[in-house]
């Protein structure tokens, strides 16, 4: 079996992937996440700091590596991260899971379908994870990286929104 136009598709799906362009998803400087036990997360409490939103799973191998950097990331102080799980575990998995590993910054159970249309994955184009969106100080998505995160490819993200 000749590999090479599987090995080539793969490429293309990856670069059409990272290609979109940031703007794909709308301005979400007022959108409120709730999360499946009730809570809500208000996107205006992160006004004029960058976000990182992180979609990511218990089950996700790539997740667990990125996790160090993203808990380094939560330390910076114009640099809020987001972790969002939209996976299908019931309450006291989820509790375990996070006792287990505690994460140094917010992370959310949610519901799929009750996301706010800027942070619906479907208007994100979430189709694996991890997934992270930077968004910039005024709500709009700044970058999308698709795989894990790095500190240097979030900052240098960042710098590059700064210009």
């Amino acid at each position: 079996m000749n590999l090479k136009p599987w090995i080539a598709a793969i490429y293309l799906l990856i670069y059409a992937a990272t290609a979109l362009p940031a703007q794909a998803a709308p301005n979400i400087a007022n959108a409120v996440i709730v999360e499946r036990d009730g809570a809500q997360l208000h996107m205006a409490a992160f006004a004029g700091k960058f976000v990182l939103i992180n979609f990511w799973a218990t089950w996700c191998g790539a997740c667990q590596i990125e996790a160090p950097d993203l808990a380094q990331l939560s330390r910076e102080p114009d640099l809020a991260v987001i972790g969002l799980s939209d996976e299908a575990i019931t309450p006291t998995q989820w509790q375990a899971y996070l006792i287990a590993h505690p994460f140094p910054y917010q992370v959310a159970l949610v519901d799929r379908s009750a996301l706010p249309h800027g942070i619906s994955p479907a208007v994100m184009m979430v189709q694996v994870r991890p997934i992270s969106y930077l968004i910039g100080p005024q709500g709009d998505v700044v970058k999308r990286f698709v795989g894990t995160v790095t500190v240097d490819s979030v900052n240098a993200a960042i710098a590059g929104a700064q210009r």
